[in-house]
């Protein structure tokens, strides 16, 4: 009996939110739970949160939020403050859909 190869299942799911560490601020780490509440289970959005990179002139610097969503990529930052501002946060769902 000739063995047969085995047969390939589905792909694997591929991660669409990248955060290499929960950011230290309380009020920033629900600003980007509830962004990625919101952000859809399917291709082609992909976030990438709480990184850090090095300016070309050594200065390293942390990006809150870089998200890519068919309406293009967007580079967010979090802002703690007590008032909301409902217009923006619809503009923002709206980019995403």
């Amino acid at each position: 009996m000739t063995p047969t190869a085995p047969k390939p299942g589905p792909p694997a799911a591929r991660e669409r939110w990248f955060q290499p560490r929960r950011s230290g601020f309380r009020w920033e780490q629900e600003g980007l739970d509830h962004v990625r509440q919101l952000m859809p289970a399917a291709e082609p959005y992909r976030a990438w949160a709480t990184f850090q990179f090095t300016g070309v002139t050594g200065r390293i610097n942390e990006c809150d939020l870089l998200i890519a969503v068919p309406g293009g990529v967007y580079l967010l930052e979090l802002k703690g403050h007590p008032k909301i501002c409902p217009h923006r946060l619809r503009s923002t769902a709206a980019a995403m859909a």
